[in-house]
């Protein structure tokens, strides 16, 4: 069943500033290019990574306009944090990893797409972040720049490809839940781009757990929501640029690595 992830494979979101303490993250992944740990992170006391086992969590530093992602994150015993993957990218940016740099199998930044608390009510103005369980195998399209796509068969969409609802739907015919027409309504005017591999059709929200209180108190009849009621017949794939067959050099920012 098609759902919204938020309770878990979702991503943790937290801010710091010049006065969050900053720790080397150490990087335990064998690919890692060699680095053994990212430098200088500003991890705030509360922060935690998402539960699910891509354990995602983002850092915005407004001191510096960065913002740091993980993935599969942990906080030792000792206090020490240790991510199978760690990398930062400005926050006015496109939110797009050059190849083989982002913590999300597409290139894109974790927070790229995700549905913050406030906009269910107040409306999504961007495009979403959509996991498929039937990912392209071989190269992504842009702006993908990376993939995890694992299948062959015909009708496979690449990572990277936007998909739309259909814009001529009346929304008001379907009985939708206040978040499905959010969700709905972004999907017609913005689309979604597809991020990453998912066991079904996917969208994420901001894990509650980035925040003091419950942010969705009351929105949500349970916490593992299904959206059974959303047209996805009506999606269809947005004219796909050709796909990236050749994986390019990785751009690596080394300043921030040892």
């Amino acid at each position: 069943d098609p759902v919204l992830s938020v309770d878990d494979y979702s991503v943790t979101v937290f801010f710091a500033d010049e006065n969050t303490p900053r720790v080397d993250v150490k990087i335990r992944n064998s690919w890692s290019m060699g680095f053994e740990y990212l430098l200088d992170v500003p991890i705030p006391e509360n922060a935690i990574p998402d539960p699910g086992t891509d354990g995602h969590m983002a850092i915005i530093d407004e001191s510096t306009g960065y913002v740091y992602e993980f993935w599969q994150a942990k906080q030792r015993d000792d206090g020490s944090w240790i991510t199978s993957w760690g990398t930062r990218i400005p926050l006015d940016s496109s939110g797009i990893y050059p190849y083989g740099m982002s913590s999300r199998a597409s290139g894109f930044s974790v927070m790229a797409g995700v549905i913050w608390p406030e906009e269910f009510q107040n409306g999504i103005e961007h495009a979403l972040i959509l996991s498929i369980p039937s990912t392209k195998k071989g190269g992504p399209v842009p702006p993908a720049t990376e993939t995890d796509g694992l299948f062959n068969f015909e009708g496979a969409i690449p990572e990277g490809a936007r998909l739309q609802l259909n814009p001529d739907l009346n929304l008001d015919e379907y009985d939708l839940t206040s978040y499905e027409r959010a969700i709905c309504e972004a999907l017609q005017t913005y689309g979604a781009f597809v991020g990453d591999n998912s066991g079904s059709i996917e969208f994420e929200a901001v894990n509650p757990l980035s925040f003091s209180g419950d942010p969705y108190h009351g929105m949500f009849k349970e916490r593992w929501i299904i959206l059974d009621n959303i047209p996805f017949n009506e999606l269809r794939v947005l004219k796909l640029p050709p796909q990236i067959e050749d994986a390019p050099l990785i751009v690596v920012e080394e300043s921030i690595y040892d």
